[in-house]
């Protein structure tokens, strides 16, 4: 690492992810990724309703009606592409829960069947929730997350009818032209003009950012620069005096990012985790008949993820973000694993990832309490 002291801190805050990780996965079953769907329903509610009443009551760039934000803050993040991609994973997996209940309850896709399964009012709220999330992520004017929301649907319903992994597959395909119709309507209702001109703007050119970082990779091809220490390898790609003011605090690309930190090894690896996720819940989407549709949530918030993550950096800067990818990966690996067993009736490893982050924890504390100073310090 050309700064070996930020990279030590960076792997202190992976380690404990991956600890997460792997106590999730430890765990995982689908009773648990049921519990986590619907948790992610409350979050992503919580998240769009306060978000959408935020925007219009509060002054431009501010969070919480009071503290000024640099960027352009969206609900309680500091930015709109932080907003969208937390609540894009919220969505994928809230429309497999209520898929899941749904097909519980409806017999065939006949219309006296649809309504007759329409009667029960958390039904009804769950749809009304996932209407909101989508609205509020267009509101958000974040258009990676729009076309990660886009591309995520169009991946999964092709992928089932692919498959056929559902009867009459093609339903799917009008289920997603029904989602997005409502969400354009809910659109034009919050402020189609503001997001409108948004979506027209082109003054923040992300292939002029990453042009002159490609040039870096040579230099660290096996290793790469080191964790965290974009920031200080950036410099050396300007060209003009002009840029001696600004600031890089990442890539705005996920995978650049790693390649550039972690060398082309750490970017196969990272690939490869990828390919494993999307291989085991596309054959649980193929597979299962009474859980498909919680599957297909999951596949969905994957597909969000693995979009999004080409025009954004989140890796260790999103600690919201970070936490919730981490359980999503978890869950998703640790389906149908044979789980060892201890005597009292325990996972072994569980036991153990669990007495390991309890120092790991108390690391994290300490840098956080640094950082915090830190922060103080610069402001004053």
């Amino acid at each position: 690492s050309v700064y070996p002291a930020e990279t030590l801190r960076r792997l202190y805050w992976f380690a404990l992810i991956a600890l997460l990780f792997t106590r999730v996965q430890d765990l995982s079953s689908v009773e648990t990724l049921r519990r986590f769907c619907f948790v992610c329903l409350i979050n992503g509610s919580i998240l769009s309703y306060f978000a959408v009443f935020q925007h219009f009551t509060s002054e431009p760039q501010q969070i919480y009606w009071q503290y000024p934000a640099l960027g352009a803050a969206f609900g309680p993040f500091v930015n709109r592409n932080h907003f969208a991609f937390y609540v894009n994973i919220c969505f994928g997996l809230s429309l497999g829960l209520v898929g899941s209940r749904l097909m519980g309850r409806v017999k065939s896709f006949r219309i006296e069947d649809l309504i007759e399964g329409l009667k029960d009012s958390l039904s009804l709220w769950m749809i009304s929730v996932l209407v909101f999330m989508l609205g509020a992520v267009i509101l958000c004017s974040s258009r990676g997350g729009m076309i990660s929301l886009v591309g995520g649907t169009l991946i999964t319903a092709a992928f089932i009818a692919a498959t056929g992994s559902f009867q009459q597959s093609w339903k799917w395909f009008l289920l997603a032209a029904g989602i997005f119709a409502v969400a354009a309507g809910v659109q034009t209702w919050l402020g189609f003009d503001f997001v409108n001109s948004r979506y027209a703007m082109h003054n923040d050119n992300r292939t002029a950012l990453w042009m002159p970082l490609l040039g870096l990779i040579p230099e660290y091809p096996l290793t790469g620069s080191g964790l965290g220490t974009l920031a200080y390898m950036e410099p050396f790609t300007r060209t003009s005096s002009s840029q001696m003011d600004t600031y890089l605090e990442n890539a705005h690309n996920e995978y650049l990012q790693l390649v550039l930190e972690v060398g082309i090894p750490g970017l196969l690896c990272g690939v490869a985790l990828l390919v494993m996720l999307f291989g085991k819940i596309a054959r649980r989407v193929r597979s299962s008949r009474h859980n498909a549709w919680l599957y297909v949530g999951a596949l969905f918030g994957l597909c969000t993820i693995t979009l999004h993550s080409f025009v954004e950096f989140f890796g260790y800067s999103i600690p919201a973000i970070t936490i919730l990818v981490a359980v999503l990966f978890g869950h998703i690996a640790g389906l149908g694993r044979i789980k060892k067993e201890a005597v009292g009736g325990q996972p072994i490893l569980g036991r153990a990832f669990a007495l390991l982050m309890i120092p790991l924890a108390f690391v994290t504390v300490s840098e956080a309490k640094r950082y915090d100073m830190a922060d103080r310090c610069w402001r004053l």
